[in-house]
């Protein structure tokens, strides 16, 4: 890439203009790896809390959407899925371990009403790098945790989702968790204001 974006501004439109129908995941994996975004141009999208990761949402179409997270040494997400959407992780700062599951005996029509337990495929240390790390359809369930620092990672999804499904209940127990914010471009001009 010629000019690889220098801002999440420059990110963002770049990605607009991957838009047509569903993206080519090589090439917003090469996007997000050429681009070169620090943390200070993320600095509004930062917000830690001590007790948890936090999601900042960046922006949102209908087509993608764009998140910073922000995880205390040792937070990690639950082991969930992404709703058979594309998604693309790239660590900014400090480092995350992903966890990835195989889909070997996923019952057909995975949902809340199932009882399945993925087994670990593979472990991997994420650190702050160019490197991405995409999820799909194959390996579309895993989970992440941050080491032994405070870590930013950005990322992207295909699609906008607002629930996802989370495994590792007694039993084989799987629930839909809905998603939101911790912030959002309106909560955040609220708080200027």
């Amino acid at each position: 890439m010629k000019n690889p974006p220098s801002t999440i501004k420059r990110l963002i439109s770049a990605l607009s203009e991957m838009e047509t129908g569903r993206f080519n995941p090589q090439g917003v994996a090469d996007l997000l790896s050429q681009a070169n975004i620090s943390s200070t141009d993320i600095g509004p999208f930062i917000h830690f809390r001590a007790d948890r990761y936090t999601r900042n949402l960046v922006y949102s179409s209908q087509t993608f959407e764009v998140i910073v997270l922000c995880w205390p040494p040792g937070s990690s997400s639950p082991v969930h899925d992404h709703c058979q959407q594309l998604g693309w992780v790239r660590v900014l700062e400090g480092s995350l371990e992903e966890v990835r599951y195989s889909s070997a005996g996923q019952p057909e029509g995975l949902d809340e009403t199932k009882k399945w337990s993925p087994e670990v495929h593979s472990r991997v240390i994420l650190e702050a790098s160019k490197a991405v790390s995409a999820v799909d359809s194959q390996y579309g369930i895993h989970s992440l945790t941050a080491l032994d620092e405070p870590t930013i990672s950005l990322h992207f999804y295909s699609k906008p989702h607002d629930s996802c499904l989370v495994f590792g209940g007694k039993g084989g127990q799987i629930d839909r968790k809905d998603l939101s914010y911790d912030t959002t471009p309106d909560s955040r001009t609220k708080q200027l204001s």
